[in-house]
């Protein structure tokens, strides 16, 4: 599972998946390069098996937890 990914939307890009915190305080899943999700719409991220291509994710070394480490409550 280490190649697995996110894309934001129908975009191209791979991102490395972490998690950020709205505006109230709730955790969410995103871009560990913290790429903006435009109106915190957390549906956009599509999880794929694809290897990561975003250079600030890949900059960020293996630090970032991955699907499977750490597992967010769903709504």
């Amino acid at each position: 599972m280490e190649h697995r990914g996110v894309r934001l939307g129908e975009t191209g890009r791979v991102h490395r998946p972490s998690t950020s915190t709205d505006h109230r305080g709730v955790e969410l899943p995103a871009p560990a390069c913290n790429t903006g999700i435009a109106g915190w719409d957390a549906r956009r991220l599509r999880f794929t098996e694809a290897p990561v291509d975003c250079l600030r994710c890949l900059s960020m070394g293996a630090a970032v937890p991955m699907p499977g480490q750490q597992q967010l409550a769903v709504f």
